[in-house]
Parts: structure tokens; sequence; C-alpha cells
């Protein structure tokens, strides 16, 4: 079998027919490849999910208690039977007739990884033309050969390459169960540091649908901001260790370990606003000294377009009192605050 798609499903009712059916018109006959979708103990009703399933017998489903996307991912895997994995969230969708090709070109190179494009696209919005540049193909010995070019890449979405599976299996490469957001990162830079042959072609293959009310949306930004937190930590640490092990070893470019810094300088930006919408003043404060301890504060690296932001949290005291005025005005008012809503960005 060629391809193995899995898919974490949760409450995605009004979506899964979307995405299965793009995922049912491939270059692929239905017994070269299969589509495995992992239900995460959704609440609502599964009825259009069944009629694919009941329909397409290359279709499978599998049920778990609620474990957030990763464990529904790793779920998956144990069953896959493809050469080749791709990872799929239930609300988005893929180009058409295009993973036979993709799958033909990963296993002729003999490559780990195969990368190609992916859009993001609002609600409702149509793709533009598709890119489908299938000789346009660039080879890279190793992942690590593919994140010391520019743009200097060791993050990304679980939805951007086909992954073989024989290498995850002999890498051990899997994603972390315990964190519920920034795991897709940490996968990526996880199985980048140990892969092999890496392709990237100029095919445009995935939609990455931005929906408002989406369960990933709401609960990785929303519902769980403490949760949230705590995985951009687990992050943020391997990072760092990463990227210190690749200085002493002197096997990277100055190009990706600036790279690794500003990512580093944007999560913990992003842990600090975060904390300053949900916690109160008291956690704030743990939280800087915390970061403080870990290094990471006050943050040195430049953060673009919002770096006025980083000079107002590097005045502590300053950061302390907006913390303080921050929590004691009325809800109301907080939440219409443009300029707080912009510090609260992921």
């Amino acid at each position: 079998m060629k391809l193995s798609v899995i898919i974490p499903y949760y409450n995605a009712e009004q979506w899964v027919g979307k995405c299965l059916d793009s995922l049912l018109k491939q270059d692929l006959q239905a017994d070269e490849y299969e589509i495995i979708v992992v239900d995460d103990g959704s609440t609502h009703s599964i009825e259009a999910l069944m009629m694919y399933v009941n329909e397409y017998p290359n279709l499978h489903y599998l049920h778990q208690k609620n474990q957030k996307h990763a464990a529904a991912r790793n779920y998956g895997l144990t069953v896959a039977k493809g050469e080749y994995v791709f990872f799929c969230d239930c609300d988005d969708f893929v180009a058409e007739n295009v993973f036979g090709r993709l799958c033909d070109l990963a296993a002729s190179e003999a490559a780990d990884i195969l990368f190609f494009n992916a859009r993001a696209l609002e609600e409702n919005e149509n793709p533009p033309r598709p890119k489908r540049n299938f000789d346009d193909v660039k080879s890279f010995e190793s992942g690590m050969a593919y994140m010391s070019q520019p743009p200097y890449r060791f993050t990304g979405g679980a939805w951007e390459f086909l992954i073989r599976r024989g290498f995850m299996k002999e890498k051990n490469v899997r994603f972390a169960p315990e964190i519920i957001n920034r795991e897709e990162y940490l996968f990526f830079l996880q199985m980048l540091l140990v892969s092999g042959k890496v392709l990237k072609v100029d095919v445009d293959v995935y939609y990455y649908v931005q929906h408002p009310t989406s369960w990933v949306h709401l609960e990785g930004r929303i519902c769980h901001s403490e949760a949230f937190t705590g995985c951009v930590l687990v992050y943020l640490r391997y990072l760092t260790r990463i990227r210190k092990q690749l200085t002493e070893e002197g096997i990277a470019p100055p190009g990706l370990l600036d790279a690794m810094r500003e990512n580093e300088a944007m999560n913990t930006f992003s842990v600090l606003t975060n904390k300053f919408r949900f916690s109160p003043v008291k956690e704030n404060k743990e939280m800087i000294d915390e970061l403080s301890r870990l290094g990471y504060y006050p943050i040195r690296q430049k953060i673009g377009k919002y770096d006025w932001i980083r000079r107002i949290m590097n005045s502590y005291p300053l950061w302390m009192t907006l913390c303080c005025l921050f929590h004691i005005f009325p809800f109301g008012v907080r939440t219409k605050n443009r300029a707080l809503e912009l510090l609260c960005f992921r």
C-alpha cells in the first residue's frame, strides 16, 4: 500500500464531507491507499462521517476517548499500512489527483520526507488556481541540510509533507500526546533532526481553512489558555536545547541559529501575552520570574512589527502596571480594547 492518510476528528460534522471528498478524488486506486479517521471522543453526531465509512472500503474508523489531536495521530499510526503517511485535519481539504504522483516521486528518490505547498484560506474562500509543478523538485541529503537552507525552516504544520512510515518507526518519531499545542512544531523539528533525504516539490496540495469556530482554534487558544502556556514552554525548552547543541557542535549555519533565536523570542512573547490576558497579576509575575530563570526574559531578540510590545514587556514595572490595570477594568471594556486584543495574538 502506497499511502495512509490519518485524520484526527472531533465534532467536525459540517466540514468532514468536503475533506473526505477531496481525499477520495486521488490518482490512486482504492487498494493503494487508506484513510484512517480517529474520532477523538466527539460529543456531536458522527452520522455524516459514518456514511462515508460504510460506503468506502478504504476508509477506516477508530475511536478513542478525548485526548487531543497528537494522541489521535499516534493512534492512527498504530494501524497504518502505507509506505508513506499523510496527516490531514478534518476541517481542511486537499487538491485532487496529486497523491499518486507524490508517492511515486518520494519512493523513486528514496526520500524520508517530501514537502509540498500548503495554502491558508478563509472559510468559504475559493482556492486560487493551484501550482502543479511536479518537475520542480529540490533535493536535500538530510533534514539538517534542509533546515540549513534559507528560509531556515524548522517549524510547520503536520499536513505539509508525506513522511515514510518506516523512517518514523526506525527513529521512533511520534507526536507528544502530553501537549495540546505546539506539538506539530515539536514533531517537525524532531523529525528533521534525524531524517535522511528530503524533497521539496512546488505543488499546491493542502488547503488550511481558517474557521473561526473550529475546535483547534477554540480549544488551543481560548478554552485551555493555561495548558497552551505550558505547551509553549515545553517546546521552547526543547528548541533552546537543540539550538545550543547545534552551536556547540558547529554544524548549523548562523542563519538557522538566528531563526531559532527569533522563534524563541516569539514564543516567549506568546507566553507573556497569553498570561497577560488570562491570568491574575500574581501569576504574571511568577511566569516572568520563571522565564528569567530560564534565560528567556528580558526578551533580547527583536520580534518584527510587535517589537514595540517587546520593549514594553522588558520594562518590568510598566508591564506589571499594565497587568494590574487590565484586570481592574470591567470585562466588557477589556474585550473591546483592540490594543489589548493585539497583544493576545497567536
